[in-house]
């Protein structure tokens, strides 16, 4: 009888969904396990590599997509294999709140998230304004991409001084 495996799938599955959102002791109450994460909306059916050079600024927006109290967050980076050093911040902002984490690019993983830890807990809230954030190299040579995706709403990424529709690959993270 396929009864009772399709009845433990669907309260796993209830399960995953509802550790999308705060509190975060739902999430740790079952499943005892490392973070949740959730990552910003947008079309995953084609990207592109964007570089980001020394004190250059990435800024852009995307729609809050659960309540969720951010520890850390991940941006999808290409270091052309592992050559890219330097340092990035990423400072993520709603309504009047904001904090700010930084991550080091030496020892990063090319074509895949490089972990930024936030200075301070972030408390996103889904029926809060939408999310503004900024990604900065800070120091490095012009050996580092980011991939950003085509957006699928509120999203926009401003590259050079002109808004586009298109979303940094962000990953967020609540334990």
């Amino acid at each position: 009888m396929r009864v009772r495996p399709m009845l433990a799938m669907a309260s796993v599955l209830w399960v995953l969904a509802g550790c999308r959102q705060y509190p975060a002791s739902e999430c740790e109450k079952y499943l005892a396990a490392g973070d949740v994460s959730v990552r910003v909306p947008m079309d995953d059916s084609s990207n592109a590599a964007i570089p980001l050079n020394d004190r250059q600024v990435l800024a852009g927006t995307f729609a809050p997509p659960a309540t969720l109290h951010i520890k850390r967050a991940a941006v999808q980076i290409g270091n052309s294999g592992g050559a890219a050093q330097g340092k990035v911040a990423l400072k993520l902002c709603q309504d009047e709140r904001c904090t700010i984490g930084r991550a080091e690019l030496a020892g990063s993983k090319d074509n895949d998230y490089l972990p930024v830890t936030l200075e301070s807990e972030f408390a996103l809230q889904q029926s809060g304004g939408v999310v503004r954030y900024e990604l900065t190299r800070e120091s490095g040579d012009d050996k580092l991409v980011v991939w950003v995706y085509p957006a699928q709403g509120k999203e926009s990424l401003t590259v050079n001084g002109n808004p586009e529709s298109k979303v940094l690959n962000l990953m967020l993270y609540q334990r």
